[in-house]
């Protein structure tokens, strides 16, 4: 055979792979009825399109995404189950044909206009296979939980704030729909935002913050376990919760996942707002709405105390902090230190009995305090990256000038 021939045939079974590899985890992961799994395909296709691909390069993504479907009906896999289930699950498959087609394009053209949006597509469903096996290791293991601590702290606000949202629920039902909605619909916002900084050419990257955000979340998991007051108190929430003082203050020794403090979805969904502030008026108003119902969302269906989604406004300071190491060292360090020690104080805090002795003005000062400390920290090392990312530009762009057309064009 001719060397031609060659690379035909590694072109050729490269490209059944990475189909084959595709179409064997669509079946494994019940795409069409997995919502959260197919969050994580159908952000790929947003990152293709935000990479500006060719016209024919959709079209051909959007052609293998419907032989995904018939495939996976052809399977016999379950498909839908609700309208979330549904509108996934076909985002899934488009997100599968990007995939091929952007993978196809560097096998077949030698392209390498993929290779970052191919990057960042990957990250999440990764993300999901790794930490869903390391999340059913620690729930097999059961270990005590922190969460009659953290209701006592909530208490010790003196609002009841899961059965206060429920209550507005039930007034505006618009507004759960609203909010069960984006809550179903959470994962697909890190990427349509890094995708959409991608076409507008900005360099900041929000699936690495999201990847390095699920790594420590389940670091600080460790340190303060708890479930969300849905799962402790079942169907006493939220209209019979006990009062401040009923209830004796121990370990919650239940099943169930230990992913409450602090709250990712809080977590990933401030780190969506402070994306946006890259971006378009549009799109800060998405974002800010998104967050918004997801605060909402969290407190009224009972996954997460008030308290959890406090500490993730230190956390997602430094989760930024910790991204921003590269391009501003110093700066990075500053806001990663207060990050980190605002984070910690909160969960080793809530790890004590002193949680049932704090005055109600101790509560609320200790989190407007926190919020009062990390924003400003946040806007400010926000501000020195956009600035360091400016000089860079402006240094490349002299440096073209000055070595001539040509020599840039290289």
């Amino acid at each position: 055979m001719k060397r031609h021939h060659y690379d035909l045939l590694y072109k050729f079974c490269t490209s059944l792979a990475v189909i084959l590899v595709l179409l064997v985890v669509m079946g494994i992961w019940h795409l069409g009825s997995n919502s959260m799994i197919a969050c994580g395909f159908a952000g790929a296709f947003f990152f293709h399109v935000g990479s500006r691909p060719r016209g024919k390069h959709l079209l051909w993504a959007l052609a293998a995404g419907a032989g995904y479907g018939i495939a996976y009906a052809l399977l016999g896999t379950s498909f839908g189950g609700s309208a979330v289930q549904v509108a996934t699950g076909i985002g899934a498959f488009l997100g599968l044909g990007s995939l091929t087609v952007m993978s196809l394009a560097m096998v077949w053209a030698a392209s390498r206009d993929y290779i970052e949006p191919l990057r960042r597509a990957l990250v999440l469903p990764v993300f999901s296979l790794i930490a869903g096996i390391s999340m059913d290791a620690v729930t097999k293991a059961q270990p005590p939980a922190y969460d009659l601590y953290l209701y006592t702290f909530d208490s010790a606000l003196g609002v009841t704030p899961g059965a206060s949202v429920a209550k507005l629920f039930d007034a505006l039902p618009w507004l759960q729909i609203a909010a069960s909605a984006i809550y179903s619909f959470l994962l697909l916002f890190p990427t349509l935002y890094d995708a959409w900084g991608l076409r507008r050419g900005v360099r900041g990257n929000l699936m690495t913050a999201f990847a390095v955000g699920g790594v420590c979340g389940f670091i600080f998991y460790q340190i303060c376990p708890g479930l969300g007051p849905v799962y402790v108190f079942g169907s006493r929430f939220p209209a019979h919760l006990p009062g401040p003082g009923l209830f004796p203050l121990a370990m919650y020794q239940g099943a169930g996942a230990r992913n409450a403090m602090p709250s990712m979805h809080m977590t990933w969904a401030l780190l969506v707002w402070w994306s946006a502030w890259e971006l378009k008026p549009l799109a800060r108003f998405i974002a800010t709405g998104f967050a918004t119902l997801t605060f909402l969302a969290t407190l009224g269906f009972g996954e997460h105390y008030l308290v959890d989604l406090i500490v993730a406004v230190p956390f997602v300071l430094l989760i930024e902090a910790i991204c921003a190491l590269r391009s501003e060292r110093k700066a990075a360090l500053r806001a990663g230190a207060v990050g980190l020690g605002l984070t910690l104080s909160w969960l080793l805090m809530l790890r004590t009995t002193a949680v049932a002795h704090l005055p109600t003005w101790a509560c609320w000062a200790m989190v407007v305090g926190t919020i009062a400390i990390a924003v400003p920290i946040q806007f400010a090392l926000r501000r020195e990256l956009r600035t360091t990312r400016r000089d860079t530009q402006l240094f490349d762009l002299a440096g073209g000038l000055k070595l001539g057309p040509a020599a840039a064009v290289r």
